[in-house]
């Protein structure tokens, strides 16, 4: 999703910051990007014309609903 900045550049799976990450633990260096979901996928389909269908496939996978294991 390039809006993310994530590319086929392995590095933009990466800030280059360290701090400490949302479970509390300090990270030197690099720090792992938040990655996109599949219910942000499914968003972003709703979103375009003539991918609504799709959209409506998914949603039996996202989280919440029955077949989210799979």
């Amino acid at each position: 999703m390039q809006k993310d900045g994530i590319t086929s550049d392995i590095d933009s799976l990466y800030e280059r910051k360290g701090g400490k990450l949302d479970n509390g633990k300090y990270v030197v260096g690099r720090i792992p990007k938040k990655m996109p979901t599949l219910s942000n996928f499914q968003k972003k389909l709703q979103e375009r014309e003539k991918c609504e269908d799709l959209a409506k496939i998914l949603v039996p996978f996202l989280r919440g609903n029955s077949l989210r294991y799979f």
